[in-house]
């Protein structure tokens, strides 16, 4: 990683806490995780499976979003390896982590 790749991920990080509200468009969806393209960064978000929805296991694919959907998530996380500002649609988690 170059001193350039470490300090774009250091603003990411900052511009985007844990709690903070995203909007950006599925880009990639996978039985595990979907990818979501955030406005304002390089960086991808990551939705685990877990953090789809709040509904118990098994998900069907009626609870994934679809490539080119615009999705509203909330930061849970960042992950320094791989690069990933991690990402979450449950309903709990924007209660819990955003007070909406």
């Amino acid at each position: 990683m170059t001193t350039t790749t470490e300090d774009a991920w250091d603003r990411a990080k900052s511009q985007f806490p844990q709690g903070t509200i995203i909007e950006g468009y599925v880009t990639k969806a996978l039985d595990t995780l979907v990818c979501i393209s955030i406005p304002g960064t390089e960086f991808v978000g990551v939705v685990v499976i877990t953090s789809l929805s709040d509904k118990p296991p098994p998900l069907s694919s009626s609870d994934f979003p679809a490539v080119g959907d615009s999705v509203r998530a909330v930061v849970i996380g960042h992950r320094d390896i791989g690069y990933q500002i991690a990402l979450s649609l449950r309903e709990s988690d924007f209660t819990r982590l955003a007070g909406t």
